[in-house]
């Protein structure tokens, strides 16, 4: 469905905004709750299409999953107690399920396959099957192993020493995951921190965790149990990034953004804002089984360009995209390298992001591993945006209307459904 986005002019962005559950945290507490044993209470799980495809999986297992009044209620059965299935698991569109889901599946003695949409079958794979394989995990993937659907068949695991070629919190997650059924130790060196929630909760869950200078070490128990456990999931960072960049560059604008996820695997995207310039303030931070949680005061702010640290590109995937738009309305050149990753999201987003400029006749230069754009620049053109069934990029893309002289169209806006369905709810409700 396509959208008509109107310019904002005249008005600001103002008021409180709180942001959905954070996706991340939500996806690992079903999974962890599935294996764990007992019942385990989800407080604020996020319901987005990502995380549905995350219960769906585990029901499909045989686990029972409910939600009662204000929580989910997960029936954990065991590391061992997930059911053969003959269907296709189909993971959607989430990137998150169909990695994290083999890891854990690799260890399992049935065979499985996981699936997903036309976006998700153009997604890197082999980065998680090699070193699954390398654990003893028998795994066949499509076009020799790039991509899904992916074939699980029963093998003995064990534990390995691995480097991370990128930073990946979805392949070191994968390989813990899959670690669970080794009990032996495994060690993961990352080349840079990428954001940390699986070990926080197998820390908050009672593991054996080692984590120190980018290396994490990790030895299953025999015979240990997960604990059944009530989950809190904070507000998501990278949905609060739009916000936070619509009060940046709005005139006048004045924002308090509630509960929001402050792990400092995630903010690179703050640190950068706040290097360009922007007025943010963190207020009543505190510590919530492991991760640290606060609010945000967020003022229009005249910003400068800066030449992006590479060492918080992992601490900030998500969010890059946004810097090329603070970028167009900041003084100077505003660049970032050391970001291929973007290229093997849900689109390739550094393409999809310069279509959008040239259409809008904005200045910017792409490379292999980022761009670089200049500012300011005003936004004059009226186009139809295509954010290619990436729900990032298609937010991204009603901001970019929303401080224009004219607006845009978007194309395929529901693609947002699967991580933020409220999204144009809440942005209206700031609009003032």
């Amino acid at each position: 469905m396509d959208k008509k986005i109107n310019s904002i002019k005249d008005k600001k962005i103002k008021g409180k905004f709180i942001p959905p559950p954070d996706k991340s945290i939500s996806h690992r507490s079903i999974i962890f709750s599935a294996i764990g044993n007992g019942n385990s209470h989800i407080y604020n799980l996020l319901t987005a299409k990502d995380c549905k495809k995350t219960i769906d999986a585990f029901r499909q297992l045989g686990i029972k999953i409910k939600w009662d009044k204000n929580k989910h209620i997960v029936e954990g059965k065991g590391l061992d107690g997930l059911t053969k299935t003959t269907d296709i698991i189909d993971c959607g569109n989430s990137g998150t399920t169909i990695r994290l889901m083999t890891g854990l599946l690799a260890g399992q003695n049935n065979e499985y396959i996981l699936d997903g949409d036309s976006s998700l079958r153009k997604r890197p794979m082999n980065r998680i099957i090699s070193p699954l394989r390398k654990m003893g995990a028998n795994i066949q993937g499509k076009n020799k192993d790039q991509y899904c659907p992916l074939q699980i068949f029963p093998s003995q695991l064990s534990g390995i020493k691995y480097k991370l070629p990128v930073a990946s919190a979805q392949v070191k997650s994968s390989i813990l995951l899959a670690n669970l059924y080794t009990n032996q130790e495994t060690v993961i060196k990352e080349p840079k921190p990428s954001r940390n929630h699986t070990e926080i909760l197998m820390e908050y869950l009672g593991f054996n965790l080692n984590v120190k200078d980018n290396k994490i070490s990790f030895k299953s128990k025999q015979n240990f149990k997960i604990p059944n456990s009530q989950y809190r999931i904070p507000g998501d960072f990278s949905q609060a990034a739009y916000f936070i960049t619509a009060a940046l560059l709005v005139p006048g604008s004045e924002l308090f953004i509630k509960n929001v996820n402050l792990n400092p695997t995630r903010i690179g995207f703050l640190k950068v804002v706040e290097q360009m310039g922007g007025n943010i303030k963190i207020v009543n931070k505190s510590l919530q089984q492991g991760e640290l949680q606060g609010d945000l005061l967020v003022k229009y702010s005249s910003l400068k360009g800066i030449k992006v640290n590479e060492d918080l590109i992992p601490q900030m995937i998500d969010e890059i995209p946004l810097i090329a738009l603070l970028g167009i309305k900041a003084e100077g050149i505003t660049e970032i390298n050391s970001a291929e990753e973007l290229r093997v999201k849900e689109s390739d987003r550094i393409a999809v992001l310069r279509k959008a400029f040239n259409k809008l006749n904005l200045e910017i230069s792409t490379f292999q591993d980022g761009f670089s754009v200049y500012g300011p620049q005003e936004i004059k053109n009226k186009a139809y945006l295509d954010p290619h069934l990436d729900h990032r990029m298609a937010m991204l893309f009603t901001l970019l209307a929303l401080i224009s002289k004219n607006g845009a169209v978007l194309k395929d806006s529901q693609c947002i459904n699967n991580s933020f369905p409220t999204y144009f709810e809440k942005l209206n409700e700031v609009i003032l």
